[in-house]
């Protein structure tokens, strides 16, 4: 959703950099994803770890630095 809103603000030298960036980002994940099950021989419960961690880490940051969320409407 970020990429997809950052695209239509920015220029398209700068969108060209975030998109490498981004698809690094996700490069990086699948290579660390795949060394934690390649280390731990419980697949599910390093399924778990790998998709709940981000999630709780991404909820953490846009709680606390989304100035434009509903949330801190409420507040």
């Amino acid at each position: 959703i970020y990429f997809t809103l950052g695209a239509e603000c920015i220029n398209d030298q700068f969108r060209q950099k975030v998109a490498a960036i981004t698809q690094i980002s996700f490069v990086i994940g699948a290579l660390v994803a795949t060394l934690f099950y390649y280390l731990f021989e419980d697949w599910q419960i390093t399924t778990i770890y790998c998709l709940t961690i981000p999630a709780f880490i991404c909820a953490i940051v846009a709680t606390y630095f989304t100035k434009e969320s509903p949330m801190y409407l409420i507040r």
